[in-house]
């Protein structure tokens, strides 16, 4: 069995509870590997770590999250998810928000309506927490 399809199918039960899970999952696995895997598995690795990202209380890094993510924004199938995933992120993570809504704004005419959601939903989370 490949590496990539080791990976592939250890990331179906891919649930990292603490940053530190997240870390050994990168350094276990290199960049070159993860970022060659399919978009559905690429959408999978998103799902699993997006719980960890909304709940921790410090910015959870990652090295390749964000070139995933890019990735499947163009996908027809997970572009879409891929938004909303970012929109959830956004709620803890404004940070990552802003990165997100930059990104739009500099990409594709296509994504300017992307771009206006965070916006809008970058807004709310300051007005909520101000």
């Amino acid at each position: 069995m490949s590496q990539k399809k080791l990976v592939e199918k250890l990331l179906e039960k891919f649930e990292p509870r603490t940053p530190r899970e997240l870390e050994r999952w990168e350094q276990l696995f290199s960049e070159e590997i993860v970022l060659d895997m399919s978009p559905q598995a690429h959408y999978q690795f998103l799902q699993a770590t997006q719980d960890l990202i909304v709940t921790s209380k410090t910015e959870v890094p990652t090295s390749y999250t964000w070139e995933i993510a890019q990735s499947l924004l163009s996908n027809e199938t997970y572009g879409q998810k891929t938004h909303e995933y970012w929109l959830k992120i956004g709620n803890a993570q404004p940070r990552q928000l802003a990165q997100y809504i930059e990104y739009c704004l500099e990409t594709e005419p296509q994504y300017l309506d992307w771009a206006e959601e965070a916006f809008t939903c970058l807004l709310e989370k300051r007005t909520l927490t101000a």
